[in-house]
């Protein structure tokens, strides 16, 4: 029987013991242990998060770069661009080079206006860019009368390697029943302005 009392006493022992270990573990994992893991999980997902922006800030590092590195080159550019302009509107040359550039295409030029109607009005510009780059659009408007469509094509030709910066903006056709083209042109060249 003390064998017996024995026997029950390791055993309750042994048990209370295995009940006290399982209750500490319990405790211990969901009081100690499942914090640590779900601040783990969120320090990993912020590190992933902070990742992520390292990576997007170091794709946009390197393009702003690139595009540092081309800033003078664009810079020269724009002065070379402003420096070929001429400093006033030299509205005699420029219409001299238009008349030709229209007779060699076999038209004719009936006139040259401003946009605004007025030859010598200024309000029709407007300054394009920066104060110190000061470049000013002037629009005309063109009716020229050509022998054919192909004289109207040869003018655009002509137009897109103009000496002077030419631009065509806009235009109009009409044809007429012996095969002629009325073209009605708005075309915009530009001067410096200091």
């Amino acid at each position: 029987m003390v064998e017996n009392r024995i026997t029950k006493h390791k055993y309750f022992f042994s048990t209370a013991v295995f009940a006290a270990t399982g209750i500490a573990a319990f405790i211990l994992f969901f009081v100690v242990i499942s914090p640590f893991f779900s601040k783990a999980q969120e320090l990993t997902d912020e590190a992933k998060a902070k990742q992520d922006e390292l990576s997007y800030l170091e794709d946009k590092k390197v393009k702003l770069e690139a595009l540092k590195s081309r800033e003078e080159d664009l810079k020269k550019d724009a002065e070379l661009v402003r420096n070929a302009l001429p400093e006033q509107k030299d509205v005699g040359r420029l219409f001299i080079q238009l008349d030709n550039m229209a007779k060699t295409s076999g038209g004719n030029l009936n006139a040259v206006t401003e946009s605004s109607g007025a030859l010598a009005a200024a309000t029709t510009t407007d300054t394009v860019g920066s104060p110190s780059v000061g470049i000013q659009k002037i629009t005309y408007t063109l009716p020229i009368d050509f022998k054919d469509y192909f004289g109207f094509k040869d003018f655009i030709n002509k137009a897109e390697s103009a000496l002077r910066i030419l631009a065509v903006e806009d235009f109009s056709l009409n044809a007429s029943g012996t095969g002629g083209v009325s073209a009605t042109i708005n075309a915009a060249t530009y001067v410096r302005s200091e």
